[in-house]
């Protein structure tokens, strides 16, 4: 299981005996807080295991119906005091109900025996009705994945199902369960030792604070070998994927893979780099990687939009792809009246993603996209129409191609459609990469007087400030700037980041830099 969670509750609890004269009544205590008293009486529990450990001769106790401070060496003035100087520092967090569930799917995906709902009502601190009325949403969202949610009286809850749909499944919670810039926190080194929020409740499922500094090494190394810097989105993707695949293989469970993929994905280039990141793996981490992991991870690889250039030896069908986009190109350009047939960046922009795309596609991995529901918004008519020209070249994909896909090679023709110059030096930094940083520096010199002078991932931010004349940075999510003015903007800019922006341009005209909007 993840780490403990500590509630707000017993916090609550404390504040309430403090402010009270060191006494207030259980069936009180129990009714604020929406629990029975068997629950406040396991936080108090807890409390004092805490006092305990810390050498603090105080206890808290029950009464007479009351909860009460008791001591043997403070009066209870000076046990009220004593307490108060502790700063006891219970953590101000309780999960959601959404989060709950999304908790409870992870200590089943991770779990290494049965687990009960007395263990997840005591590891949540929440009542045990509570607990059995997620565990119906927790089963049909299971049912849903193609995962079989199995109950054993007297023992508890575990699962059954095809360990590829429940590596998917653990991922896809990772992705809906986190905003992304807490998904894409994993590339700050500062978020190492997780313990206290949900982003550490999640991340401890499946990481130590040492094991993923080493991990981090290892992609690190991997980058190196493809000549390539993922996006800060690849970059996390990949870190929690193979934190998963390393959990699952820790439990006893491996992946199966067909001879007939096994074949295809070894004659790739990429595969002979995934050894070489296994080797470092069992060095670092000391887990050894089966021929099927290997084969696993390089179909993932394959599969992500890292920016990798395709190659005959990664890509058997690179030639027909080729015709297939430039019809597609012609097709969109008929409809919007526009002549994109010669435009080099959105050919070899589409080229490159569909490697993803024909992996994802040939292995059944689904495409994450999290801002679709803008880019419908934002190009509906276009959406529509890339839409429409993707299925009619593709026609084995007309069931299977998700608007996630579609969204993505929206962006793309987006880009190339709002493409025009202009003249303030402006940086672009993007924790997702390509297509979004792209359309972000198109609009941009569309709306305003500027030169996107780079697109960056954030993480490469610093770099990218030593390299160019920057004199105004625009970007996706927070950064610890340079002295200069930035602006945090939707990647598809919003009317309001429109309006922002030019107030801080209009503001550095007369001499008002380092702001940030």
């Amino acid at each position: 299981g993840g780490g403990i969670i500590f509630n707000k509750r017993r916090s609550y609890i404390i504040r309430r005996l403090i402010s009270n004269n060191g006494e207030y009544p259980v069936k009180d205590i129990s009714r604020e807080c929406g629990v029975t008293e068997r629950t406040i009486r396991y936080d108090l529990e807890e409390i004092n295991s805490l006092l305990t450990k810390k050498h603090i001769s105080i206890h808290i106790i029950i009464q007479s119906g009351n909860i009460v401070i008791k001591s043997n060496i403070y009066n209870r003035f000076d046990a009220i005091k004593r307490i108060k100087e502790m700063d006891l520092d219970f953590c101000e967090y309780i999960p959601s109900a959404n989060e709950r569930r999304y908790i409870i799917l992870l200590e089943l995906f991770f779990a290494s025996d049965f687990i009960t709902v007395d263990y997840l009502s005591e590891k949540m601190c929440i009542s045990s009705s509570t607990i059995k009325n997620d565990l119906g949403e927790v089963r049909q969202w299971l049912m849903k994945a193609g995962i079989n949610p199995r109950f054993v009286p007297s023992k508890g809850l575990y699962m059954e199902g095809e360990e590829r749909l429940i590596r998917n499944a653990a991922l896809k919670i990772f992705r809906n369960a986190l905003a992304l810039e807490q998904y894409i926190g994993l590339i700050k080194k500062d978020t190492y030792g997780f313990t206290r929020n949900y982003i550490g409740i999640m991340f401890d499922h499946i990481f130590e604070d040492e094991r993923i500094k080493r991990l981090r090494y290892c992609i690190d190394s991997l980058q190196q070998k493809f000549d390539i810097i993922f996006s800060d989105y690849i970059y996390a993707d990949l870190t929690i994927f193979l934190g998963i695949l390393l959990r699952r293989v820790q439990l006893g469970y491996h992946i199966s893979i067909s001879r007939e993929d096994a074949t295809e994905i070894s004659r790739t280039d990429i595969h002979k780099k995934v050894e070489a990141l296994s080797k470092l793996i069992f060095k670092y981490l000391d887990i050894s990687l089966g021929d099927d992991e290997i084969i696993y991870i390089s179909q993932y690889v394959l599969s992500s939009d890292t920016g990798i250039p395709p190659t005959i030896y990664n890509y058997p069908y690179l030639l027909e792809d080729y015709v297939y986009i430039t019809d597609m190109i012609t097709e969109v350009s008929g409809y919007c009246n526009i002549d994109l047939t010669r435009n080099s960046n959105l050919y070899n922009a589409l080229s490159s993603y569909g490697l993803a795309l024909y992996y994802r596609q040939r292995y059944r991995i689904e495409a994450y996209n999290p801002y679709i529901d803008e880019i419908k918004e934002n190009y509906p008519g276009l959406f529509e129409i890339v839409k429409s020209s993707m299925k009619s070249f593709k026609p084995d994909m007309e069931y299977t191609l998700t608007e996630a896909e579609i969204g993505f090679v929206t962006l793309y023709f987006a880009s190339a459609l709002e493409e025009p110059q202009n003249k303030l030096k402006v940086l672009v930094l993007c924790e997702v990469g390509f297509p979004i940083g792209n359309l972000l520096a198109t609009r941009l010199k569309l709306m305003f007087n500027v030169d996107v002078v780079a697109i960056e991932y954030i993480s490469q931010a610093e770099r990218a400030l030593s390299e160019h004349e920057v004199d105004l940075i625009i970007t996706t999510s927070s950064f610890t700037p340079r002295n200069m003015p930035y602006a945090v903007v939707s990647p598809l800019l919003t009317e309001e980041d429109i309006l922002s922006i030019r107030k801080l341009i209009e503001k550095m005209s007369y001499g008002c830099g380092g702001l940030a909007l």
